[in-house]
């Protein structure tokens, strides 16, 4: 409720005024009052009964229905009654009286919505003329009115000629109005069904109370009525609600509770934020009065004046007061929804308590609401605290909030993770472990399968870079004092990560963990760098730490991962044995030989550098591992492969070489198949690394060019659980050695027929991208050209053709390949080895699929071709190219799809120089009759491309503006240069944007048209005054005057706030554009550059206009609008000489949008 004086108004009452909806029924009550003096309806027919001599005959009105009285009087006596009432109503000293005036204000505040049974007149009078009036017979439609509504008639006005029979006073006149006829009736039907209602001056034995019980419909509103006999028991009958007050001081109550409601409704903002900050600031809470009470908590259930509470409220007393208020509750209930008021008290309770001084106050709230934070105030709380930390740890006294912000944090926070990085180490090692524990969680992510299909991942629920920063700046500097605890959280969290896979991704899945990173001793070139690697990394960190300082401690963390069933944890177990310095090769190699699992996949990369150290074990220890290798061989091909190897490696120390040979011939005699792979082991160059370094491989080119070749095929024939790399990533390492030399590709090229296919077009592509990275002189570009001649190019297409397309950055030293000879030729093989296909392929983004397919790469290379011929040719194309450029744009085939893109983005240079050529094989690609193909064409000319007055008269203006109906058709990111390309058209091109402007506007929805709005206020911002005074006289005026008055079609709220900005790049005409501006409803959106573009200069021209059209977008303008720039421009309007009014509404509208100027 709110408290207006001493009288008690339901919220909804005062929301439904706020919002416009509210009806307000005046009876006769009103006018009693000084000065009006009128009579009653029971004291009126007193009076006619006594003027008419008639008291003896009707005798006491008490009991009797005054109504039928009048009637009777009419009727049988032989006496005017309406013209009688007409007279004693209307006496000239009568004139409106407060409660007149305070309705009037309080009706007017918002949308005037009137109904009274008066026949005076002291409502208009104390309204104005500018309300509209309806006096009865001649209603409104009920349930869509505002004005004033005569609902029994009213009396004339001195100019007016009307007869007092109008007035419904008698039993005949209410049965017409409200039986016979029932347009009384049908009017308050509507009237109830649409509004809530608040009579006011009625009392519940009125005439029209009966009337009005037949008007009440089922389906009604709400209505109360202030009285003062709430407690009569006819209110409830009536189904009306009674408001209550005192009668004392002849009904002063009631005029100063609608005096103050109204003085409240007309109060714009700047005056709620000087009340509420007045009681807040000088009234403790307990000693509010009920209005002041009522005032503050309709404040912070306002959206727009929540803010003024939360600016002043400050002390453990407003904390006491508001943690009673449903909407400051809500706040701690996980499942409430966000508001803008739930937002407002969140960060002032965040802000204002959760400090190191009254932390203790805000937790007790807290406890009391339930203990738990909702979403708003979990972000809140989450930002005071990371404000709290900058530079500095959180205090102790707040340290409470942490836990409660892990226990119901949301999905995809952004905070935990930057107070971890500012917790207090070692002395908070709690609280930072807490926040590591729930940040390292892990959570089941969808991931797509590269050839299709999905399955679930794993990733930690912080982000990577955090954690990792957390890790290396906050928790290694005190190890191994936190050592212990963050090993187990990072335990659980693996062993949990390992389990969810299992079970999300199912039984006949693979869904270990162990194949997501590489050697555990590695944080290099091998590592994925995910969060599961991430989590391992951290193990390692922890375990080696511990078994530097307390390696018992450390030996039982080592045998629980080897003891569980989670690989990464093993492949933990088997790194920190390596790592150990407290314990000697022997008891290595025994614990080794203990584990069943050694021989499986998961584990080489960690059991490789254990076998190593067999060279320094005991001879028993080595013969037992040796004889449990032989033994586990037996378990697949790609087991005994492993326990081949890891003999093989044996053999290398001269000690056991003996022992590995005796064990390799018994591996041999058991598995057949491994003598293929034992072969291969014994070749020449077997003793090449799988991954020799750059260096290694470099001299390998430089030495023996096979043995190069050979060693990037060992790398891309791992065995297939653990390869990393395709052939073409394989033989990338041969791009930098050659891009530095770039001779060495020759070598390569020469010894390149005779290997295997795949490996031959790996090779060839990557010594040709070596090359088209590098400027080479002209007789190494020629032997270049010569030796891929030579060569079968399949498979390397792409990238020989990716060598030939001219450099797009100058800056960067390239070869001029379209200038060596023999290029032509090296191009048309590239165009024959393209795989070409018969139908049509399809895209996302053309441009990027021809810039990176090998036809539309050739095409640039084609076009750099007739770059160096068009300086010298002249008379259009030279044949021969005009032959080649049309075969390729209409081949047919996959081929012309990328050519279509390149040669459409230089339409206007093709035309230019050949208009005849363009205009057959062109012009014709951007028809819609293709779709596919246009969408190609399109997209060339939209990704740079431009047009010329000559082209666009040749016919490109119409397929522009078809182009326009058909943009949905093309990607997104290439709307936005249609219609710059349209704007740019209207603004600088010669022909008259006249001719075509208004068919546009037809052909666009309403999207395109804000589109191309906006792109015409780009354009504007970077012209000269004159140039756009020019436009505005040329076009830009009578455009927006005719869409005005819809022409050619009705203009929408988005189009005109758009429309807006033009005015303010105007300077002699800006006057008449905000004129224009301001007869159509516009407001802002975000991003706006209106404001930040309206500069001091600019309003130099027009102050007070751009002041009145900033005012006019505020004022339809919803909350989401931020307004960075507002107070600065609120300055320099002020600095400019806007008027005190206009300020002042400026700053109000901005109020209202919850932005403050000052």
């Amino acid at each position: 409720v709110a408290w207006f004086g001493e009288v008690e108004i339901p919220h909804e009452l005062v929301e439904a005024q706020q919002k416009g909806e509210l009806v307000l029924f005046v009876g006769a009550g009103a006018s009693i009052g000084a000065p009006s003096n009128l009579p009653g309806f029971w004291r009126l027919a007193e009076t006619i009964r006594d003027e008419s001599e008639l008291g003896p005959i009707i005798g006491s009105l008490d009991g009797q229905a005054l109504d039928e009285v009048l009637d009777k009087v009419d009727q049988d006596y032989d006496v005017d009654v309406h013209l009688r009432a007409s007279k004693l109503l209307s006496p000239a000293a009568s004139a409106p009286n407060g409660l007149h005036r305070a309705i009037a204000d309080l009706a007017s505040s918002t949308c005037v919505r009137i109904v009274t049974t008066n026949y005076d007149r002291h409502l208009s009078s104390a309204l104005g003329r500018s309300v509209s009036e309806y006096v009865a017979p001649a209603l409104p439609v009920g349930n869509d009115f505002d004005g004033l509504v005569y609902l029994h008639g009213a009396l004339a006005l001195q100019e007016e000629n009307s007869a007092p029979r109008k007035l419904i006073i008698t039993a005949r006149d209410f049965g017409i109005a409200y039986l016979t006829e029932a347009w009384a009736a049908r009017f308050l039907e509507r009237m109830f069904a649409t509004y809530p209602v608040l009579f006011i001056g009625y009392s519940h034995d009125d005439v029209i109370m009966k009337y009005l019980a037949r008007g009440l419909g089922p389906q009604a509103k709400r209505r109360y009525i202030v009285t003062d006999k709430p407690d009569s028991s006819d209110w409830n009958q009536l189904n009306i609600i009674p408001i209550g007050y005192s009668p004392a001081s002849d009904h002063r109550a009631l005029y100063e509770a609608v005096k103050k409601w109204a003085s409240q409704s007309r109060s714009g903002l700047l005056d709620r934020r000087r009340q509420i900050e007045g009681i807040v600031t000088s009234v403790r809470p307990q000693d509010l009065s009920a209005e002041q009470r009522s005032y503050v908590e309709a404040t912070v259930t306002d959206e727009k004046s929540v803010e003024f509470f939360c600016d002043h409220a400050r002390g453990q007393e407003w904390l006491e007061w508001i943690a009673e208020r449903p909407d400051f509750r809500q706040l701690f209930d996980k499942k409430a929804g966000a508001t803008i008021v739930s937002r407002q008290l969140a960060t002032w309770f965040a802000r204002t308590y959760v400090t190191a001084e009254t932390s203790d106050y805000a937790l007790a709230v807290c406890r009391a609401a339930g203990g738990h934070v909702g979403a708003e105030l979990w972000d809140a709380i989450a930002r005071q605290l990371s404000r709290v930390s900058r530079g500095q740890p959180v205090p102790e006294t707040m340290l409470s909030w942490t836990v409660l912000l892990i226990r119901d944090a949301p999905e995809d926070e952004p905070y935990l993770q930057v107070l971890l990085s500012k917790s207090a180490m070692p002395g908070k090692s709690a609280v930072a472990v807490a926040l590591f524990a729930y940040l390292t969680e892990p959570q089941l992510r969808v991931a797509p399968y590269v050839m299709g299909g999905s399955h679930f991942e794993v990733r930690v629920r912080g982000d990577d870079h955090w954690l990792r920063a957390a890790w290396d700046d906050l928790f290694k500097p005190f190890f191994p004092g936190v050592a212990f605890d963050l090993l187990a959280v990072v335990d659980q969290q693996l062993r949990r990560a390992q389990r969810d896979i299992s079970l999300a991704n199912g039984p006949n899945t693979v869904s270990e963990l162990a194949l997501v990173r590489g050697p555990i001793a590695s944080i290099g070139e091998w590592d994925y760098r995910d969060s599961l690697a991430m989590l391992v990394d951290f193990a390692r960190d922890g375990i080696e730490s511990v078994l530097d300082t307390e390696s018992s401690r450390a030996e039982s963390q080592l045998a629980a991962w080897a003891d569980s069933d989670v690989p990464l944890l093993r492949r933990l177990a088997l790194h920190g044995w390596r790592y150990r310095r407290d314990v000697v090769a022997t008891r290595k190699i025994e614990w080794l030989s203990t584990l069943s699992w050694m021989l499986e996949y998961s584990y080489e990369a960690e059991v490789g550098p254990l076998v190593a150290q067999a060279c320094d074990a005991e001879v028993a220890a080595v013969e037992g591992f040796i004889e449990r290798l032989v033994a586990g061989a037996g378990d697949g091909e790609y087991s005994a492969r492993r326990a081949f190897r890891f003999l093989h490696a044996l053999r290398e120390h001269n000690s056991l070489q003996q022992m590995a040979d005796q064990a390799i011939a018994t591996l041999l005699e058991r598995h057949e198949d491994l003598r293929r792979f034992a072969a291969r082991a014994s070749e020449p160059s077997s003793g090449q690394p799988l991954a020799p370094t750059a260096e290694e491989l470099q001299g390998l080119v430089r030495t023996d060019p096979i043995a190069a070749l050979r060693a990037v095929q060992a790398q891309a024939e791992q065995e297939p659980q653990i390869r990393r790399y395709t052939w073409r990533e394989s033989a990338a390492q041969l791009t930098g050695i050659v891009r530095g030399d770039p001779a060495l590709g020759f070598a390569l090229l020469d010894v390149v027929g005779g290997v295997e296919e795949h490996l031959r077009s790996a090779v060839i592509g990557a010594v040709a991208r070596a090359w088209s990275q590098c400027a080479v002189d002209g007789p190494t570009a020629e032997r270049i050209v010569l030796a891929l001649l030579n060569l079968e190019l399949k498979g390397a297409v792409d990238d020989v053709a990716l060598m030939l397309m001219p450099a797009s950055n100058n800056d960067v030293p390239r070869t001029d390949w379209a200038s060596v000879p023999n290029s032509q030729q090296l191009a048309n093989k590239c165009w024959d080895a393209i795989e070409a296909t018969s139908f049509e392929p399809g895209s996302e983004d053309w441009m990027f699929t021809a810039l990176n397919d090998p036809a539309g790469q050739l095409g640039i290379f084609w076009l750099r071709v007739l770059e160096n011929q068009s300086d010298t040719a002249g008379g259009g194309l030279p044949p021969d190219l005009a032959a080649r450029f049309g075969s390729m744009l209409w081949a047919g085939d996959s081929r012309s799809a990328a050519i279509q893109v390149i040669f459409g983005r230089v339409t206007d240079w093709l035309y230019q120089l050949d208009p005849s050529w363009c205009e057959q094989h062109v012009l014709p690609l951007f028809s819609w009759d293709l779709p596919a193909r246009a969408n190609r064409a399109w997209t060339g000319l939209l990704s740079g491309g431009t047009v010329t007055d000559r082209l666009l008269e040749a016919g490109m203006l119409n397929s522009i503006l078809t182009a326009v109906g058909h943009y949905h058709d093309l990607q997104k990111r290439y709307w936005d240069s249609l219609f710059g390309l349209c704007a740019g058209i209207a603004l600088r091109s010669g022909i008259d944007p006249g001719v075509w402007v208004s068919r546009f506007v037809r052909i666009c929805d309403l999207n395109a048209r804000v589109s191309w709005v906006n792109r015409i206020s780009s354009e504007l911002a970077v012209m000269s005054a004159d140039d756009v005074e020019q436009q505005w006289n040329r076009w830009i005026k009578k455009f927006w005057s005719n869409r005005l008055v819809s022409v050619p079609r009705k203009m929408n709220f988005d189009e005109a706030s758009a429309m807006a900005g033009w005015a303010v790049y105007l300077t002699d005409s800006a006057s008449e554009a905000v004129e224009l501006a301001l007869r159509h409803p516009a407001g802002f959106s975000e991003p706006t550059l209106l404001v930040h573009r309206l500069s001091e200069e600019r309003i130099r021209h027009a102050p007070n206009d751009f002041a009145r059209l900033i005012i006019h977008l505020l004022s339809n303008t919803t909350s989401s609008f931020l307004g960075y720039d507002l107070p600065e421009l609120f300055e320099q309007f002020r600095a400019a000489g806007v008027t005190a009014e206009l300020l002042t509404r400026f700053e109000e509208r901005a109020l209202h949008l919850g932005i403050v100027l000052r």
